[in-house]
């Protein structure tokens, strides 16, 4: 016979578990973003082509940007990054929806802003990425990044 005490405790322990975890995943998509920016502005392929489960889909909303799987991925930032000299992205806010019924599904939304040096002229852009993450081989990663421009602006 298990004294009540005992069935709360385990009850709390489960919650605590599950919100350890959740803020733990929390915190790795944030830092996923992060690393997003500073492997773009370094034009660090290799750890940019790691943050994409082989399978993910990178576009833009206005259709310039569109690939899917990892090596289109990949060869789309070389295209990108030939159009673009230096960069300096910056993420701001990120609201992160973890799914309630898989554990390695989350979706996002991040608002952020780059400089960038572009056709002899300093540029200034607001962007927003819609994200979908998922956990490939034990960390996340993006599964489908989709981004928006607010403004591209001297």
């Amino acid at each position: 016979m298990q004294h009540k005490g005992v069935i709360r405790m385990n009850h709390d322990l489960s919650a605590l578990t599950r919100r350890i975890t959740a803020l733990e995943d929390r915190l790795a998509l944030r830092e996923l973003v992060a690393r997003y920016g500073v492997a773009v502005d370094d034009r660090d392929i290799e750890t940019l082509g790691g943050l994409f489960t082989p399978d993910a889909v990178f576009r833009s909303q206005d259709g310039v940007m569109s690939a899917q799987g990892r090596a289109a991925i990949i060869e789309q930032f070389h295209g990108r990054f030939s159009a673009l000299k230096a960069t300096n992205h910056v993420a701001h806010d990120q609201i992160i929806e973890l799914d309630a019924t898989d554990p390695d599904r989350a979706t996002g939304l991040v608002s952020s802003h780059a400089e960038v040096w572009r056709n002899g002229q300093a540029l200034i852009t607001a962007l927003r990425y819609r994200d979908q993450y998922r956990r490939h081989e034990g960390r996340w990663c993006f599964a489908e990044r989709s981004l928006s421009f607010l403004y591209y602006l001297p």
